[in-house]
């Protein structure tokens, strides 16, 4: 069941990819709004779901596009090469290589009256690539990291270390999430990269009428 749903909305769904990574597309795209209800077998998963919209897609909306990697908009998150030494006492290479990836917020007591988090937080980081440390740091920074995150570190391999950053940025001592990234001897810039992008051929204004 779906509520409220833009065509970009649906399209961003079903294709995996950000509202500035789709071209085209009529007037209305991010605008009208449409509900869905549908049936799914047992046993479904997230990705058998996004497909079965894609074909909704295009039998209803006649929707038709081109998916090729262009040079968006991103954050970019690299080795300083400067900062060699930081980063070997801040990332210790993972203790058990073979456990799942995982960040654990660390709680440090209630934050001050009136406040809706601690000023500064702390997520455990194991075992984690920096592949896997690039997707996570739009989730734990969403209010400052508005575009994806994309690994050029070029670093290998697994690794343990603390992520301590603010939530409130205008607190004292406020740390922000590009101050914390730095003392593990990276740095996240503004650029661009490749992303996949969805070039829209050709899309109906409004979907084919419901069934009878």
């Amino acid at each position: 069941v779906v509520h409220q749903a833009t065509p970009m909305d649906l399209i961003t769904t079903a294709y995996h990819v950000e509202r500035d990574a789709v071209i085209g597309g009529p007037p209305g795209i991010e605008f009208d709004r449409y509900g869905i209800v549908a049936r799914t077998p047992p046993g479904t998963t997230q990705g058998d779901t996004a497909r079965m919209l894609g074909t909704l897609l295009a039998d209803r909306f006649k929707l038709a596009v081109k998916t090729e990697m262009k040079p968006l908009p991103a954050f970019l998150l690299k080795a300083d090469p400067a900062a060699k030494d930081k980063s070997a006492a801040a990332m210790k290479p993972a203790a058990k290589p073979d456990a799942d990836p995982d960040c654990r917020f660390q709680a440090s007591g209630p934050p001050p009256p009136n406040t809706p988090s601690p000023p500064t937080i702390t997520f455990r980081c194991s075992n984690m690539t920096m592949e896997h440390f690039s997707k996570q740091l739009r989730d734990f920074a969403w209010a400052n990291i508005n575009r994806p995150v994309v690994d050029i570190t070029d670093l290998k391999g697994s690794w343990d270390f603390d992520l301590r950053f603010s939530w409130q940025q205008g607190a004292p001592d406020a740390i922000t999430i590009f101050q914390a990234v730095a003392k593990l001897g990276l740095k996240l810039e503004a650029g661009t990269a490749p992303r996949p992008a969805i070039d829209i051929l050709s899309m109906a204004e409004s979907p084919t009428p419901n069934a009878a």
